[in-house]
């Protein structure tokens, strides 16, 4: 092969361990000074490339790919204020711990510090919310391509725990000629003629904790399914629930599908808990949505099982935190609970669902249009479920028609910044119809996202619920003064229709519960955004 530049030589070296490692999606923002990365990555047949002009949704895109794939996903960036386009991608993606590779094209030391163009201290960038870093060193002619491929493997390794920022300096010319560099490649011969990694690992610090758990022997028990940095293990845990008797009532952000022996849609339980409170609460997963849910852990023996490299015991109420980093289901208790409390919790369950449908006195309002789009989630394997109101509604109201639904939420740090770009991921790397609902906010905020759809087919139906303006506000201590709704509500009177038409996205307008039923009775295969008009 030949090579542009040894700069273009060290690039090929990282894309091609990249590949060999598994990484399958690149995701790439324009910029001169990354060029021999994107030289790299375009001469490849094997890589799924995505490109984006706006870095802050390239990397919530990549976000989505991989809360999917749970294969470490790359965004590669030029230098300069590109760098911090992805810091919020990167919190986000630190505290769910997702796998992403942020690489960072950076300016050589003599370009540092001296005024030179589009040239920041990118050194440390993201050390409060990166789980490892390699600072590269810049390619020249005494360039050790073996360093480079341990350096890029023990990167990849760390991406278990999360994201990790590779820095790596380019000089320029990146178009200097034709070379083999063939000494370079000798270093590296057993690696050449092979097919697979490097391999060298490093060690990577354990999370487990060693905790008994007490027991539950025929005590009232309620197992509460929150969000967790992996999957779960459905089988083992509904197995479980079933043998020991504990009844299973899931928040929207759990990993686990939609089934029979999940209660969902916490409106329809939490009359039944509050009159029958459970003696313990085993919460596999934290970061819990519900402010019910919340105070119930407060005044109950509490048990949190989770997967999270650090304590989630932010409400100070477990009476045990057992963190480990595999096999969650392993860690419950093997007793068996009070099997009256679990037959009473789901028959009570039951049959309150024979009246599912919650009425809302004639109002068209956010709970109204959650109960009507869980009636068509069976167009869906896939949801994502967007923050703020929406999530809310959705935590209590929203019970999928079919099983097998999987929910995906942004729950790490929590924000709206970035939704439509992870969800446009989810839908790209699912490769199956995905429904998305968000708040009109939260559309606002994120519109460049919406250029994923116009790139290419990702089958997308996005729900926006229009409410104009962030009505969470509402629900909280400061909606009785009179600064709530010019400084939080925001009211903005504006609809999405032209923005949707700019992006040659498929639009439409719901005003009643008639119109939405009406635009959610088929499935579309391409992307569409419904834009339902709440009342105020």
């Amino acid at each position: 092969m030949i090579y542009s530049s040894i700069s273009h030589a060290t690039s090929v070296v990282i894309v091609e361990e990249l590949v060999r490692l598994g990484v399958r999606v690149f995701c790439i923002a324009p910029g001169s000074r990354s060029t021999p990365l994107v030289q790299a990555i375009s001469q490849r047949e094997d890589c799924q490339i995505v490109t984006h002009y706006d870095e802050r949704s390239m990397g919530f895109f990549a976000l989505g790919v991989a809360k999917v794939s749970r294969i470490p996903t790359v965004v590669v960036t030029t230098s300069g204020t590109a760098v911090a386009n992805l810091l919020p991608s990167c919190v986000e993606a630190f505290y769910s711990q997702v796998p992403l590779i942020y690489i960072t094209a950076d300016r050589p030391k003599e370009l540092q510090g001296c005024g030179a163009n589009q040239s920041i201290k990118q050194t440390g960038f993201f050390d409060d919310v990166i789980h490892f870093k390699k600072e590269m060193t810049c390619p020249d002619e005494t360039q050790s391509f073996r360093q480079v491929l341990e350096n890029i493997d023990e990167c990849f390794y760390h991406t278990k725990k999360g994201p990790v920022h590779i820095n790596i300096p380019f000089r320029e010319p990146f178009f200097d000629g034709e070379y083999s560099f063939e000494e370079h490649f000798k270093e590296i011969r057993d690696w050449t003629s092979s097919t697979g990694p490097l391999n060298i690992r490093k060690s990577i610090e354990s999370l487990q904790t060693q905790k008994s758990v007490p027991p539950i022997t025929h005590k009232k028990c309620l197992c509460l399914l929150s969000a967790t940095a992996g999957p779960l293990n459905q089988m083992a845990i509904e197995s479980w629930s079933k043998n020991y008797c504990v009844p299973l009532l899931a928040e929207c952000s759990t990993t686990l599908a939609s089934s029979k022996s999940v209660i969902r849609g916490l409106s329809d339980v939490m009359d039944y808990v509050d009159k029958n409170k459970p003696e313990i609460i085993i919460s596999i997963g934290a970061k819990w949505i519900s402010k019910d849910i919340q105070q119930l852990l407060k005044e109950t023996q509490t048990i949190i099982i989770h997967d999270f490299k650090e304590t989630q015991d932010w409400l100070n109420c477990a009476h045990t935190e057992i963190m480990t980093e595999r096999d969650i289901e392993k860690h419950l208790p093997c007793q068996k609970a009070n099997k009256r409390y679990y037959d009473a919790m789901r028959a009570y369950v039951l049959e309150k669902r024979k009246h599912q449908r919650i009425k809302t006195e004639n109002r068209f309002d956010e709970e109204c249009c959650v109960g009507v789009i869980s009636e068509y989630t069976h167009h869906y394997k896939r949801l994502f479920i967007g923050n703020s109101l929406v999530v809310r509604n959705v935590n209590n109201g929203l019970i999928p028609d079919q099983p097998g639904v999987q929910m995906y939420t942004q729950r790490g740090a929590s924000g709206i910044d970035g939704l439509l770009s992870t969800a446009c991921g989810i839908a790209y790397e699912s490769k199956e119809p995905v429904m998305a609902l968000v708040g009109d906010l939260s559309f606002l905020h994120d519109i460049n996202g919406l250029y994923f759809l116009k790139q290419g087919k990702i089958p997308l139906t996005i729900i926006i619920l229009n409410n104009n303006g962030g009505k969470i506000f509402s629900l909280l201590p400061i909606a009785k003064e009179s600064i709530c709704t010019p400084f939080f509500v925001m009211p903005h009177g504006l609809n999405m229709e032209g923005v949707c038409k700019m992006f040659d996205c498929d639009y439409t307008a719901v005003y009643s519960e008639k119109e939405l039923k009406k635009s959610l009775d088929k499935v579309s295969s391409k992307q569409k955004i419904i834009e339902v008009i709440v009342e105020e």
